[in-house]
């Protein structure tokens, strides 16, 4: 198996290192994720960057990284390949970020995205672009018949005002809708009514199983965008109902294992509906558990990370 040297970063990161060490991969890295640090930090850094001679480097899009900061470890660690997780993929990019690391990538890897957005990677001279999904973990997330249903609506998001995203307005629109109908609890910060103060792990799972349904609402219409909201929901068993995202088809069955809506009027009657069919939305949500545990859990996208590298190796 081979080895990995990471700068530490996001809770997504946390969990796929943790899922790669299971599989025997050996793990090495030093924490440098404030956006400052000082000289003896950035030495230290390159100096266990060079005693690892690790043959992976996966970094996501840390400004900290500077081109200069990783021609150094490039420098002292030439075989190390170099894995760029960029993140979150909207449709667009941060030129800058590519344009400094373009030439220093063995691969770029993408979450939430679908191949058709590969080609805007293509164009700046990355040809080894990945798809990599979020996934879950299923320590946290997973059914909880013991909590009690307090609600009958979640939502989990926050409301950004002024059009800040293409369908800004289409959440606080539909979220807003469904608060006046339903009981509903929303955790997160901008909404005009009364919403609960966004909670963190691993409280989060316990809260969408106080509702008996869950809500999604994305914020772009990019093929096949699925957020970690997506994943997290459905692993708790509890029926996920969803603005539809393009491409949604290839993953899901409507009906099955997820809702979906295209509509604010059709998403008002879905929820209607199924609040008042306990036996199908217990099915659908069941349904939809078995799929993300199967198919979407961090040790699954650890495997197509060893898959990946391979690839590159």
């Amino acid at each position: 198996m081979f080895s990995v040297f990471t700068t530490g970063s996001t809770s997504n990161c946390s969990f796929l290192m943790k899922e790669l060490i299971n599989l025997g991969v050996s793990l090495q890295g030093y924490q440098y994720t404030r956006k400052e640090h000082t000289v003896q930090e950035t030495n230290t850094l390159v100096d266990e960057f060079s005693k690892a001679q690790a043959d992976i480097f996966i970094f996501t899009k840390e400004e900290q990284l500077t081109r200069s900061l990783l021609l150094k470890l490039k420098k002292v660690s030439p075989r190390t390949k170099f894995i760029m997780w960029y993140g979150d993929q909207r449709g667009y990019i941060v030129p800058e970020i590519i344009k400094e690391r373009k030439n220093l990538l063995s691969a770029l890897l993408i979450t939430n995205a679908d191949r058709q957005q590969f080609k805007i990677y293509n164009n700046f001279g990355i040809s080894n672009v990945f798809s990599f999904y979020h996934a879950f973990s299923p320590e946290e997330f997973f059914p909880r018949p013991e909590v009690k249903e307090k609600y009958t609506v979640f939502f989990g998001g926050n409301n950004f005002k002024h059009g800040k995203f293409p369908l800004s307005k289409f959440r606080l629109d539909f979220i807003t809708e469904v608060n006046k109908k339903f009981k509903t609890v929303v955790y997160g910060a901008g909404w005009p009514f009364g919403a609960k103060q966004a909670v963190s792990r691993p409280d989060y799972a316990k809260v969408i199983c106080s509702a008996k349904l869950n809500l999604g609402v994305n914020h772009y219409d990019v093929v096949r965008y699925y957020d970690r909201r997506l994943f997290e929901s459905m692993a708790t068993g509890k029926l996920h109902i969803t603005r539809y995202i393009p491409g949604m088809e290839k993953d899901f069955v409507n009906h099955k294992n997820i809702v979906w809506f295209n509509s604010i009027e059709e998403g008002i009657d879905q929820i209607g509906y199924y609040l008042k069919n306990d036996k199908e939305r217990s099915k659908i949500g069941a349904q939809a558990a078995c799929l993300m545990h199967k198919y979407h859990a961090w040790n699954t996208r650890a495997i197509q990370f060893v898959n990946i590298v391979k690839t590159i190796l």
